[in-house]
């Protein structure tokens, strides 16, 4: 018998993300597996740094705006998992996670609760030359886990 899988899925709300979920759907996950699908946004400048050192905004005010922020990010999620999974005759349990952070550090923390199997992550070809992209290169140095990343075909 097969052992099952706890795959952790980096998405963001591009094409390749869209890609990436459907690529663990067609290629990774079956029965019994268990995903966790996660989703990062980066806060505006005005809510980290600059808000925060001048003091313009109060704690209060950026603690709602993070909240709405991940509440958003997290609709959209479920429907693009509901989209995806839609496609597959699979039971496969689903669990989402939309944060708002620094993609790198949200991604790598949250490899370490899961302790995934392995970690899927998509790539945006936004690099130059043969160099992956930044999250994509980040999380395949500090992961401890095996890191697959998911590009989507560039059609001429």
């Amino acid at each position: 018998m097969t052992e099952k899988k706890e795959v952790l899925i980096a998405i963001d709300d591009s094409d390749s993300g869209e890609y990436t979920l459907n690529w663990a759907f067609s290629n990774v996950l079956t029965d019994g597996d268990h995903a966790t699908v996660v989703t990062v946004t980066r806060p505006p400048n005005s809510i980290t740094a600059a808000g925060a050192l001048a003091g313009s905004l109060t704690t209060d005010v950026r603690v709602h705006y993070l909240s709405e922020a991940e509440d958003m990010a997290l609709t959209g999620l479920q429907s693009l998992v509901n989209s995806v999974r839609s496609k597959y005759y699979k039971n496969v349990e689903v669990q989402l996670s939309a944060q708002v952070g620094e993609p790198k550090q949200v991604i790598v923390q949250m490899a370490k609760q899961v302790k995934p199997t392995m970690l899927l992550v998509g790539s945006r070809h936004t690099s130059i030359g043969l160099l992956t992209g930044s999250v994509s290169h980040y999380l395949a140095h500090h992961c401890e886990c095996p890191v697959v990343i998911v590009k989507k075909p560039v059609l001429a």
